[in-house]
């Protein structure tokens, strides 16, 4: 089920089921799964007499966590448990027993959140074209070979030759589990069914939603592609891959209406589980990357879903997440009414029929709605301290502006998080299709003594000539969960390239960024409870990746194309695409090359490298910041990092700009751009940072050969003069 749906139903279902009669059941549950219980209710399937799991039962999987074992309990409340974290266990509960398993005094809290979108969708702002991402020419000899990238997403073309090995003997596809797979005759998986063998994921071909969708293929390419036959490789291109294809929105077409309850958040840590216990039975560290998200929820739907996120990650499990694209043209998505100001506000539009907006206060302050039809607004107020005094916190008003209905449903809450004694208060006005334009409707804040923050969750913030002085906003606090999480590596996007060549041979330019500044869309914070995000940043502008030969098959061209490939009879295209969604796995890649060095990184060794290592775009600000977090991710330093080499006294920590290095069969392959004008001194270190070699470049060389047998077999750091250093494995 989607919020969209949960939204349309919270004033029928609250109208017909007082809320005071239901909050020693309700009060345990997240703000979705009360809306499911009410929904349930309200529709009068009470049928109690069902067997214990039954298939023509509802179900709900959420989160539950519990006081003591809680084995038995949910056995007896006719409940499955999926899997579980001390005092947190996965269930999926039959909605008939919901209510029951809730009031138990065993059961402390229930929590689901909403289905993810994917967060690729600022192509569409951008004439649908993106320029090229090309991988660092990182040149080391460390690809991602010994570890496991995770990605759960959409849209898999798991026949793609870009996820074959380096050889292209073999897929690196260990594992697939598809939510939305009908193939489940015999299947262990709660939803859908899994495929475990080369050959049997090679039979599946692609996720069920490929056809529509190609999200995932192209950040798997973005993470782990070996470029096949182009120039457009992926970071950790020898790992191996293991793959969730989980639901989102936009994939509730492939999903009968009695079963949606069944895809919520929560069946997405199942999926991450998933992932990191394939990594475990196979003794390999694993990071994951995660390019969706969902808008902060103060009602605590993913309050739990943090927690295990926490328990989930440590030492070889490391997860990472898109910061989102909610500042796409520097949208206003956040303003903050300060103590001492009497009144401050903004006009509200949504392309359809609803508007949401939270706002988080200790203070007392009065809320007004003015409805324009005309100059003079209908105007309807509300003091916060009306909405406290009512029994439920819950106020509803129906009310007419010129024969067109609006329904305003207001109410307060105590957050889930750090919060200290501010609340929660929510307004939620449902109207006509484009609210807010034919008529509109002003969000305005009162009271000089009261300090008020105001979170945009449905509907836009706008500025509207009726009144010039109603223009609060700013572009900040809009980073998504779970980026939001202190446990997650949260990936912002920076840019590059301002054109491509497209396959059609026409050089598109498009003027979003450059030099790694912060990509015009990329989710700035700090999040509602104070945390600096995102962590990083990584080019998410404009990334040539992998594309679906089956989305290819069943849309055809899209404009995206920048190259076509062929294989096995398919044509593959590769796209330019943009997005938050394609940093994550680039982030996610480049970690991987250091869990290769290291299996046993942290999350907090991980953060640790990345605040000493990062670059700064803005040496005016100070970092972390909310822009870029520590900054730009720098993988060749970070790799010196992880190795210990960084404190060589003399060991540059970029590589040289005027010469390239290659691995031959001869040895180390040193190219000039032109010949050297003096002599230069090479320098070999082994991993212990011990002097191993050290050798003179005469003056005149162009191409010079360090031979193989130069060195014993292993690894060092060669620095050439004061112009840089390289990686590589002899």
């Amino acid at each position: 089920m989607t919020y969209r749906r949960l939204l349309s139903l919270i004033l029928p279902l609250l109208l017909a089921l007082p809320l005071s009669a239901q909050q020693p059941v309700l009060r345990k549950m997240s703000s979705m799964v009360q809306l499911i219980a009410l929904e349930n209710n309200s529709s009068g399937t009470h049928h109690q007499n069902r067997m214990k799991g039954s298939c023509h039962d509802q179900s709900l999987i959420a989160f539950v966590k519990t006081r003591g074992d809680a084995s038995q309990l949910f056995d007896d409340f006719g409940s499955q448990q999926l899997a579980s974290w001390d005092d947190i266990s996965i269930v999926r509960i039959p909605l008939s027993r919901l209510n029951a398993l809730s009031a138990s005094p065993q059961v402390v809290r229930i929590e689901a959140g909403p289905t993810s979108k994917p967060l690729l969708d600022t192509t569409l702002y951008v004439n649908n074209y993106a320029p090229i991402y090309e991988a660092a020419g990182l040149s080391h000899p460390y690809t991602g070979k010994g570890v496991v990238i995770g990605l759960e997403d959409i849209g898999f073309d798991l026949t793609n030759p870009n996820f074959l090995t380096v050889d292209r003997s073999q897929s690196r596809i260990r594992r697939f589990w598809d939510f939305l797979s009908v193939d489940t005759v015999g299947s262990k998986m709660m939803v859908g069914q899994e495929y475990t063998t080369p050959e049997a994921i090679m039979a599946y071909a692609h996720s069920r939603d490929a056809d529509t969708q190609r999200h995932g293929t192209h950040t798997l390419g973005a993470a782990a592609g070996n470029g096949f036959d182009t120039n457009w490789r992926g970071v950790a291109f020898n790992s191996d891959i293991c793959l969730v294809s989980n639901v989102v929105s936009a994939d509730t077409i492939y999903i009968e209406q009695e079963r949606r309850n069944l895809f919520t958040s929560v069946t997405d840590v199942l999926g991450f589980k998933y992932i990191f216990d394939y990594a475990t039975s196979v003794g390999k560290p694993c990071v994951i990357s995660f390019s969706e998200g969902a808008p902060y929820n103060f009602s605590g739907d993913l309050l739990l879903f943090n927690e295990v996120i926490g328990k989930m990650t440590g030492p070889g499990r490391i997860f990472v997440a898109s910061a989102g694209n909610e500042s796409l043209r520097d949208a206003k998505t956040f303003f903050c009414k300060k103590r001492g100001t009497e009144r401050a506000g903004t006009f509200l539009e949504d392309s359809e029929n609803m508007l949401l907006v939270n706002m988080l206060s200790a203070d007392e302050f009065t809320l007004s709605l003015n409805i324009y039809n005309g100059e003079e607004p209908t105007v309807f107020s509300m003091p916060s301290r009306n909405i406290l005094a009512d029994g439920d916190s819950l106020i509803m008003d129906t009310v007419m502006v010129d024969n067109t209905e609006y329904v305003i449903f207001w109410n307060a809450f105590t957050p889930t998080g750090n919060f200290g004694k501010k609340l929660v208060y929510q307004v939620f006005v449902k109207g006509p299709k484009n609210i807010g334009n034919t008529q509109p409707l002003a969000f305005i804040l009162e009271g000089r003594e009261a300090e008020v923050e105001v979170y945009k969750y449905r509907g836009n913030f706008v500025d509207n000539a009726l009144n010039g002085e109603l223009n609060a906003g700013e572009t900040s606090h809009n980073i998504l969960m779970p980026g939001c999480s202190p446990y997650v590596i949260c990936v912002g996007a920076s840019a590059y390239r301002r054109g491509f060549m497209g396959a059609d041979g026409v050089y598109k330019t498009l003027p979003y960024g450059k030099n790694g500044e912060r990509a015009f869309y990329s989710g700035i914070g700090p999040t509602p409870e104070g945390y600096i995000k995102p962590d990083v940043v990584a080019n998410g502008t404009n990334v040539i990746s992998s594309g679906s030969s089956y989305f290819y098959e069943s849309k055809g061209a899209t404009g995206l194309e920048t190259g076509y490939s062929t294989y096995n009879g398919r044509t593959y295209p590769w796209y330019a695409d943009l997005g938050t969604s394609m940093s994550a796995p680039i982030v996610a890649g480049i970690i991987a090359l250091w869990l290769e060095v290291n299996p046993r990184l942290s999350p907090d060794d991980v953060k640790h490298v990345i605040a000493t290592t990062s670059r700064h775009y803005d040496t005016s600000l100070t970092y972390p910041n909310n822009e870029y977090g520590y900054g730009e991710i720098d993988a060749y330093r970070g790799l010196l990092k992880v190795l210990m080499l960084s404190s060589i006294e003399g060991l540059s920590d970029s590589n040289p700009r005027e010469a390239s290095l290659r691995m031959t069969s001869s040895g180390a392959e040193i190219s000039f751009a032109s010949p050297v004008s003096s002599s230069l001194t090479l320098t070999a270190y082994n991993l212990k940072g011990q002097q191993q070699l050290r050798l003179t470049i005469p003056s005149g060389t162009s191409v010079y050969t360090l031979p193989s047998g130069s060195l014993p077999r292993g690894v060092y750091a060669l620095q050439l003069g004061r112009l840089g250093s390289w990686l590589v494995r002899m």
